[in-house]
């Protein structure tokens, strides 16, 4: 039980460090179009707008994009790949999703963020739902307890 536990926190902490690099790349994306960005001159919807804004980059936001991509995707394929080793246990209509935006984060040079939120979200959405982590965690605790009181005393 004790592995399951520390499994389940790993990937939960990575699960966490994917969040938080997601927020980080939402942050770098508005830091650059507040840069860079003319409303005239570019459209949002535009699917060439990040190649036109690159152009515009200096090489230290390219290389905060560059590096902000790197540990959203590093810690995407962590997850994922925690997620594949349970994911034949789980009942959950996220599966579809999951693969499907991993797939996209995994061969995108620059994912879409929308796409990007849709798998840490059905990610998310699974962990919080199907996984009854507070029963592992009490498990856990009721394990280490009985450990305590069934060990010999130390003598003084």
């Amino acid at each position: 039980m004790e592995n399951a536990v520390s499994y389940l926190t790993i990937l939960l902490n990575d699960l966490e460090q994917v969040k938080n690099s997601l927020s980080a790349y939402n942050n770098t994306i508005l830091i650059i179009k507040a840069n860079h960005f003319d409303p005239v001159e570019n459209n949002p919807e535009d699917e060439n707008l990040y190649k036109r804004l690159s152009r515009k980059m200096t090489e230290e936001e390219k290389n905060m994009l560059i590096t902000t991509i790197s540990y959203f995707r590093t810690y995407s394929t962590r997850a994922f790949i925690g997620y594949t080793s349970i994911a034949p246990k789980l009942k959950s209509d996220k599966k579809t999703i999951i693969e499907s935006t991993y797939n996209k984060i995994k061969t995108e040079v620059m994912p879409d963020y929308d796409t990007a939120e849709g798998f840490v979200q059905a990610l998310n959405d699974i962990f919080v739902n199907e996984i009854n982590v507070q029963a592992l965690i009490n498990t856990a605790q009721k394990t280490a307890d009985l450990s305590r009181l069934s060990a010999s005393p130390t003598l003084v």
